[in-house]
């Protein structure tokens, strides 16, 4: 992994703001609903932008919306940007999640190092759905997807304690096919129980999200992130809570730090 300077992150969060522009607008214009989430949704109600020590940017919006907002992109998206979700580009993505990339650019993660697609400074776009059924079936597919996730990290050694190490080559012995191959199992869990019913089925199935009324997932409001005017849950607080807990207590100080891991980064 390489070390990212002050002066390439204030260049990605532009890269980044200059998409989220463009989608905002997009969405206004064209009646979808979507909501900044995740880091960028508190980094909005706390920070009023980015919270200072991070530097992606991330959204969420339903399925619906989604297909609507693909649908507009084919015609008329701007040619310095790229659309990219599994349909586009096969196994860029995990289920439910696209990003919209900008062109000419180049900030590669170590976990897709050696896949041939489209590398560029991206805005996440992460997908809900619906389901029925009992709501335990979440706890189901979050399995599927930490297994999934932990193939990932397991495969790269990312502790840097031996027994970390050594639980990661445990991990792999007995989950001895690609990251692919559980990934590709998970989307097909997602295929078989999504689109049906009233309960939410949040991205990465996650369980605290799956809890929540899908009516806090409804209404929008706009709000500072900046200097300028994004979405955002007008029940924001009450999904904060759920994803963060006292989400406006700042973490311990050296806890405040990005979490990606770039080996290669062209701007």
């Amino acid at each position: 992994m390489i070390k990212v300077t002050t002066n390439e992150i204030n260049k990605i969060k532009d890269y980044e703001l200059k998409i989220m522009d463009y989608i905002h607008k997009l969405c206004k214009e064209n009646g979808i609903r979507y909501s900044l989430f995740y880091g960028s949704l508190l980094g909005a109600v706390r920070h009023k932008g980015f919270i200072p020590w991070d530097d992606d940017i991330d959204i969420i919006m339903s399925k619906q919306d989604y297909l609507k907002f693909k649908r507009l992109c084919e015609s008329s998206l701007p040619e310095r940007f790229f659309l990219q979700d599994n349909f586009i580009e096969p196994g860029s993505n995990r289920p439910n999640v696209a990003k919209i990339r900008m062109n000419g650019t180049k900030l590669v993660e170590l976990p897709n190092i050696n896949k041939k697609m489209h590398h560029g400074v991206w805005v996440d776009i992460f997908i809900y759905d619906t389901f029925s059924g009992k709501k335990q079936i979440i706890s189901t597919g979050r399995r599927k997807y930490t297994t999934y996730k932990r193939r990932v990290d397991s495969s790269q050694l990312k502790h840097k304690n031996i027994r970390g190490k050594l639980s990661s080559l445990a991990f792999l012995l007995f989950h001895p096919f690609s990251a692919e191959f559980y990934k590709h199992k998970y989307g097909i869990f997602l295929e078989k129980i999504s689109g049906k019913g009233g309960n939410i089925l949040a991205p990465d199935c996650d369980i605290n999200l799956s809890k929540c009324d899908i009516a806090l997932f409804k209404n929008i409001i706009a709000v500072p992130f900046e200097n300028r005017n994004y979405y955002i849950f007008e029940e924001y607080d009450l999904i904060l809570k759920a994803l963060y807990g006292d989400y406006m207590r700042l973490p311990r100080e050296e806890n405040r730090v990005a979490n990606h891991n770039f080996v290669e980064v062209q701007l």
